[in-house]
């Protein structure tokens, strides 16, 4: 458990998990309220450091918090978009729930052990709307983001990439969409990546991008696509929805699995 000055180390760490879709949760401690606002030594406000690099931050001051506020970050942890969520406990090391005494109900939900935890099918007209966009594209490419990965959406992909025969690109963290010896594999795409994927990507006329964001990392600085390409968006997170690209082709609020099956 990090604790008081030491949690910001903790949250400094978070960032990759909060840009890799990695649902974590961080544990805290701080020192008693007793000796909050007093300039009690090696002490800081916790909340603020995570803020924004977790979806979910709660300080728990009692024992009998524990049990919800524990379900509840699991909920966040893994509903939408799979990311880190924080726990901040009155004491140091932990010590209201060390010291206190409570009859706790323990209660395990079944549905928040896995990420997805919920799995929004696309509307059947945006379905067919992007296939016919994808038919009438010459040079289209498919990049595959971390939400391929951890909604188990590989083969799905795969087999729409073999179908239609589009080249796919991948972010890192779904570097094992497709097998690095497939005649349709470009390559990890963005800024640690291989100039020959950047170039496939930058000279196609449409960009598939199956639960990816389109953030710094996987576009090379937003230079790969070009910004005006045209896109198609499978997102299980509404806010990365045309975050980069402002006029796409096409968004779909939905996971990467079975998006591409249906």
């Amino acid at each position: 458990m990090a604790q008081s000055v030491g949690a910001v180390n903790l949250a400094a760490g978070l960032q990759d998990a909060y840009l890799g879709l990695s649902p974590v949760l961080a544990l805290t401690g701080h020192k008693s309220n007793l000796q909050q606002s007093r300039n009690a030594y090696q002490e800081l406000e916790h909340s603020k450091p995570f803020a924004s690099v977790t979806k979910f931050s709660a300080e728990v001051d009692s024992v009998n918090d524990l049990p919800g506020l524990l379900r509840q970050a699991f909920r966040e942890a893994t509903t939408g978009a799979p990311a880190p969520v924080h726990l901040d406990f009155q004491g140091i090391s932990g010590n209201v729930v060390e010291d206190g005494e409570a009859d706790l109900e323990i209660l395990l939900e079944e549905s928040f052990t896995a990420r997805p935890a919920f799995r929004p099918e696309p509307e059947p007209e945006k379905v067919r709307q992007a296939a016919q966009v994808l038919a009438n594209a010459q040079r289209p490419v498919i990049v595959a983001g971390g939400g391929v990965t951890s909604s188990g959406a590989k083969q799905e992909v795969l087999e729409l990439a073999e179908l239609l025969n589009i080249p796919v690109a991948t972010s890192l963290n779904a570097k094992n969409t497709i097998p690095d010896n497939h005649p349709l594999a470009v390559g990890v795409v963005g800024s640690y990546s291989r100039w020959c994927a950047n170039r496939v990507v930058y000279e196609a006329d449409l960009v598939l991008y199956i639960g990816s964001h389109t953030g710094s990392q996987v576009t090379n600085e937003w230079q790969v696509p070009a910004i005006g390409t045209p896109v198609i968006q499978i997102d299980i997170d509404p806010s990365e929805l045309g975050r980069t690209y402002s006029a796409p082709k096409l968004l779909c609020k939905a996971t990467p699995k079975p998006a591409p099956a249906v």
